[in-house]
């Protein structure tokens, strides 16, 4: 591994270049689509595209050119779940665009692309979808009023990955954006038509899981104490 020291008005940073891991490719294979395809590292990718949003940021000082960037929030959420340097730097920027009010609803409708898609790709590897729940819990708390963005499909997919995930982690997580919708006059409707009262009941005192039992006990009070 190499690495070059940038240096500038105060300001560093490193540029490092490193071997990947060795591929064999049978002569049939051997194109130059298929060597750069194998060589590239994932990780390293998602790193990167990272660091491009969070200089974007850095260098408009607002938030619009971190949107218009494809896919931001999944990226940035994809790099909490990583444990290195990159995740808290991922970590601030979202806090940053926890903190606007403008793109709520572009922030709300990626968040929850991204937990629907992970939710039904069901995948033993779940911290992604584990970190964009609790970066949707943080938008329903620190909100007054975001439940009205909130739709029936958001209320299903959440309800889904309550009820199906094969992760305990992921179904207590869901359970937990559940309650803090069930307390909520206008999303109570959303959660009772995508049929929350009779997951809730089911899994309350059957899944496995201490924790997701206990959030779906939490969830059911939520909708008990809102018939009251």
């Amino acid at each position: 591994e190499r690495t070059i020291l940038c240096a500038g008005a105060g300001g560093y940073a490193a540029t490092k270049i490193y071997e990947t891991p060795g591929i064999y490719l049978p002569p049939e294979d051997q194109t130059a689509e298929n060597v750069l395809a194998r060589c590239q590292d994932p990780d390293e990718m998602v790193c990167a595209a990272a660091l491009k949003a969070a200089s974007a940021f850095q260098r408009q000082r607002g938030l619009e050119p971190l949107l218009l960037w494809h896919g931001a929030v999944r990226t940035l959420i994809l790099c909490t779940a990583r444990e290195d340097i990159p995740s808290a730097l991922a970590s601030a920027l979202l806090s940053q665009l926890a903190a606007s009010q403008e793109h709520l609803p572009d922030i709300l409708a990626e968040v929850m692309l991204l937990v629907g898609e992970e939710s039904r790709r069901n995948s033993d590897d779940s911290r992604c979808l584990e970190h964009g729940l609790l970066f949707l819990l943080k938008l329903y708390k620190g909100r007054d009023g975001v439940t009205h963005l909130v739709s029936l499909e958001d209320a299903e997919t959440l309800v889904y990955s309550a009820k199906h995930h094969r992760a305990g982690g992921v179904r207590t997580q869901s359970f937990h954006a559940l309650h803090h919708l069930a307390r909520d006059p206008e999303a109570r409707a959303l959660c009772l038509g995508a049929q929350l009262h009779v997951v809730v009941l089911d899994l309350a005192t059957s899944d496995p899981v201490w924790d997701v039992r206990s959030a779906a006990n939490e969830a059911l009070a939520a909708l008990q104490k809102s018939d009251d």
